[in-house]
């Protein structure tokens, strides 16, 4: 392999760029690779806009961190694209520990407010804990979130497998490769990598929010197809009625509130704790 067929004048990481935007829409990994984009980066997008008042530390630091990850996962691209992909590799382990404490902290009010606050790191053992305890998740489901964190790990980590592919054997002397080589099915692989981390991602935002059924079900729907195709499994956990979530999610639609009348409705519910609380003369309700 080599990096004919692009301007010979280009440093060696923007000719890789050249053959790489030229072979990426010939392979199949390009389709699955703009649909996880696609469904991660609207997600991330919809987050915007939430008011500042009313805002909890859980919402902020969930935003916070898939936003991260979101940037994450386009450097990693940018990355790979021009043919850094041991580095594109060590990125998506961080794509990972953002992501899944970003699901983990969206639950967990308390501790999202000590990593506001306190700038505390929560190290991936702990959410991995988490999973098993707090949210009850079986052994087969931990797992494979820490095989995972261990193959990014290797890549992120200065250990043979991310690093002796630099060297270089011919005429039984061993050359240290420094200049950027195409090569179609190492690029295919990191295509692949990034977009299984990109769909991991996605089921972080949906496992992070309230209940699955607050999501656009189209959405899902399309997660879920993007999932079936990429692992060839059937996924029967994730059979839904798709007649019924519309129907279901365009009720709750119609009786959601703007969050900005949450101050106003505490201070004039009965039922708000203010309120109930409240001595008579001090009472708030009109």
């Amino acid at each position: 392999m080599n990096n004919e067929d692009s301007p010979s004048d280009l440093p060696d990481n923007w000719a890789h760029h050249h053959r790489f935007g030229t072979a990426l829409p010939t392979w199949p990994e390009s389709d699955h690779l703009g649909r996880a984009f696609t469904l991660y980066g609207g997600f991330v997008h919809a987050l915007t806009g939430t008011p500042v008042e009313g805002a909890f530390p859980n919402a902020i630091a969930a935003a916070a961190l898939f936003g991260r990850g979101y940037t994450q996962l386009r450097a990693a691209y940018e990355l790979a694209a021009q043919g850094f992909n041991a580095e594109a590799f060590n990125l998506l382990r961080s794509v990972y520990e953002s992501t899944g404490l970003g699901r983990m902290l969206a639950k967990e009010e308390g501790t999202a407010q000590k990593w506001i606050e306190k700038g505390q790191w929560t190290p991936d053992k702990k959410v991995r804990e988490w999973l098993g305890e707090a949210q009850h998740e079986s052994e087969d489901g931990v797992r494979p979130y820490a095989n995972f964190y261990r193959e990014a790990s290797a890549w992120a980590h200065p250990k043979a497998v991310s690093c002796l592919g630099l060297l270089h054997v011919e005429d039984d002397v061993i050359n240290v490769q420094t200049t950027i080589i195409f090569d179609a099915d190492t690029s295919r692989k990191v295509v692949s990598a990034i977009t299984w981390t990109t769909v991991f991602a996605c089921f972080a935002l949906r496992n992070a929010v309230v209940d699955e059924r607050v999501i656009p079900p189209e959405w899902r729907q399309e997660l879920f197809a993007l999932a079936r195709a990429l692992s060839g499994d059937a996924m029967p956990h994730l059979e839904r009625d798709w007649e019924q979530e519309r129907t279901r999610f365009e009720s709750v639609l119609s009786r959601l509130r703007d969050a900005n009348e949450l101050t106003e409705t505490l201070r004039t519910d009965p039922r708000s704790w203010d309120n109930l609380s409240a001595t008579p003369e001090n009472t708030t309700t009109d």
